[in-house]
């Protein structure tokens, strides 16, 4: 802390037993508290908190669709072959999302204890589950052609896409940030 916070705080302590005298003697509350200067927080490093012990679901097993028709209201809806395959890889996303949510959920309950240390430790906390979800979404996606681009320029994009969470924080951090100002 610097020559000029701890004089301001110094400040602050004497200002606030004036103010206290006055309210005493006016009756009633004139005079607010003067906020000290709070030197910067030192926060662990996010790696430094125990690990998640469940074991990360498995990587994908190869599945194979097939175009299936389906007859509504006297019309024929077809599913295509790709269309199908997809859809049985459901339920090992839902698995592997679940995981990550509960994860999340197990480190946020070590590492959050107050607005500070959320704004700090969420942007690494919810990125560490979207990758490891951007990659398998890959590892399914690139075989069907869906996406024919590399892992690291797939993941690129969607984090820019799909990082709704990450900006929430960040626009709470700045609104703090104006507040303390």
């Amino acid at each position: 802390m610097g020559l000029f916070d701890k004089a301001f705080n110094k400040f602050a302590e004497t200002g606030n037993k004036l103010n206290k005298g006055i309210n005493h003697v006016v009756g009633k509350e004139v005079f607010g508290e003067i906020n000290t200067i709070e030197a910067p927080r030192q926060f662990a490093d996010y790696s430094t908190f125990p690990a998640y012990d469940k074991e990360e679901p498995a990587a994908f097993t190869p599945k194979e669709g097939q175009e299936r028709v389906f007859p509504i209201s006297g019309a024929a809806v077809t599913v295509s072959k790709a269309l199908d395959t997809c859809m049985k890889y459901r339920m090992e996303f839902e698995e592997s999302a679940t995981y990550y949510l509960e994860r999340f959920k197990y480190k946020y309950s070590l590492c959050v204890h107050d607005f500070d240390e959320l704004n700090h430790y969420f942007p690494e906390m919810y990125m560490e589950g979207l990758l490891q979800m951007i990659t398998r979404a890959h590892s399914l996606l690139l075989p069907f052609g869906v996406f024919d681009i590399n892992a690291a320029d797939f993941n690129e994009i969607h984090v820019a896409t799909y990082k709704r969470a990450i900006n929430s924080i960040e626009t709470m951090m700045k609104l703090e940030e104006n507040i303390n100002q």
